[in-house]
């Protein structure tokens, strides 16, 4: 799954993965790198070549 600039830049710390999977229009196959206890790391390349994106949830909230 790809993320835009745009996407991006709407997230904030705090929001719940229902709150981010909205803005990011679902949460994307494969996107989860690493998963221990309450902390979920999920990738995302980006639109642009060579842009990327990782998102830490820690206790289902946003951490970035």
């Amino acid at each position: 799954m790809e993320i835009t600039i745009d996407q991006f830049n709407k997230l904030e710390n705090g929001m719940t993965k229902e709150q981010v999977f909205e803005i990011l229009e679902g949460e994307g196959e494969g996107a989860v790198i690493s998963e221990s206890g309450d902390v979920v790391m999920y990738s995302y390349d980006g639109k642009s070549l060579g842009a990327n994106a990782s998102l830490m949830f820690q206790g289902g909230k946003l951490d970035e």
